[in-house]
């Protein structure tokens, strides 16, 4: 017989961190074969218990479903796809292209108009740690703008000056960010940019400060993790092998 912390089982499954876990526990919005548990450091037998959270918003108890085997695939996303598993009728999803009865689910997301590298996996606790704040896991973009004809690659230089260290979106300032150019020519330039956070659009709203249009984005690296070491075109996927150790 295998036991696991509570908080633990909690974090593998994707539903909050080992902290936020016990927070949930806390407040009575968990419980094991259906009896509310508050007390701390509890363990389980998840071949023979059920676990259930207590939604917050729904204020409904959903029961977890144990992961037997962890699987992790890294995929290229392709532009004009949604990163969820079910969209609206007639939106494309990153769904078609993942093996059938696949219980995955994306680490962090890509918006619909950019492609590139996005992992996807049923290892509720490695996706909390590829994206919790805390961790600063790197993210690594090629990105393609227009820009003003007028402007040389000085005055671009000038004007990422401006939002490296942060801008405000959303009455929040953002984390600093490394941004490079890497060719620039009349009225076009291309950058390398590297966050360690991923709000929504970000990079696109950020360069629109200072008038730079994206006109393509592609993650290229996540962590140590590169989209040209696995050599995946638009739609492909790879699953990692269950001992790949992630930095």
């Amino acid at each position: 017989m295998t036991l696991i912390r509570l908080n633990h089982y909690i974090a593998q499954a994707g539903i909050a961190s080992r902290r936020a876990a016990d927070t949930l526990i806390g407040q009575g919005r968990v419980k094991v074969d259906d009896k509310v548990v508050k007390a701390m450091g509890v363990k389980i037998n998840p071949s023979t218990q059920k676990v259930s959270v207590l939604h917050e918003k729904s204020k409904v108890w959903k029961e977890i479903e144990e992961v037997k085997e962890k699987i992790t695939y890294v995929f290229y996303k392709p532009r004009g796809y949604t990163t969820t598993l079910k969209g609206q009728r007639g939106e494309k999803t990153i769904a078609e292209f993942l093996p059938k009865n696949a219980r995955l689910f994306p680490v962090g997301r890509l918006d619909k108009d950019s492609e590139g590298l996005l992992l996807l996996t049923n290892n509720g606790e490695l996706a909390l740690t590829l994206t919790h704040p805390r961790t600063h896991v790197e993210k690594t973009y090629h990105v393609w703008c227009r820009i003003p004809k007028e402007y040389t690659e000085n005055a671009v230089e000038s004007q990422l000056g401006r939002v490296r260290g942060g801008v405000k979106l959303d009455g929040i300032m953002t984390k600093p960010m490394r941004i490079n150019i890497v060719g620039i020519k009349r009225g076009a330039v291309d950058l390398e940019i590297t966050l360690t956070e991923g709000r929504n659009r970000q990079i696109r709203r950020v360069l629109g400060k200072i008038n730079l249009e994206v006109t393509r984005l592609i993650r290229t690296k996540i962590g140590t993790l590169t989209l040209k070491e696995f050599n995946l075109q638009p739609g492909e996927l790879y699953q990692l092998p269950a001992d790949y150790t992630y930095e």
